[in-house]
């Protein structure tokens, strides 16, 4: 599969991308929301993994332009916000359209088992 990482943090957009390249993906990253609709408009990407809090273009805005630009594109939306919004972030994020939503928190493990059943469909 071709990834988009997106998220405007460094370490956890790098863990990412190695995690993803290292089960065999290919994996290119975006440090913004709208730097990803660029990327997005460029080349072809089969899944996108976002941050939710992002400056220009957060990742539920992110999802919800994909939607209507980019419908065949899934994404998985990762918040990493204090418990409280937790929640409310991921319920917002699968209302608009992702995928699938999780906490940070997940595991590599059960990451790329989401990864890889999206893969298979």
């Amino acid at each position: 599969m071709r990834i988009l990482v997106v998220d405007d943090e460094v370490e956890p957009r790098l863990k990412l991308h190695e995690l993803l390249a290292g089960s065999g993906h290919s994996v290119v990253e975006a440090d913004s929301g709208l730097g990803a609709l660029d990327v997005l408009k460029r080349e072809p990407i089969d899944l996108v993994i976002t941050d939710v809090v992002m400056p220009d273009l957060d990742g539920i805005g992110l999802v919800r332009r994909m939607k209507s630009d980019h419908a065949g594109v899934k994404s998985i939306v990762l918040s990493a916000s204090d418990y409280s919004q937790d929640e409310v972030f991921l319920k917002m994020a699968r209302l608009m359209g992702a995928s699938a939503a999780f906490r940070k928190s997940i595991s590599a493990e059960k990451l790329l088992q989401v990864v890889e059943a999206f893969a298979r469909r």
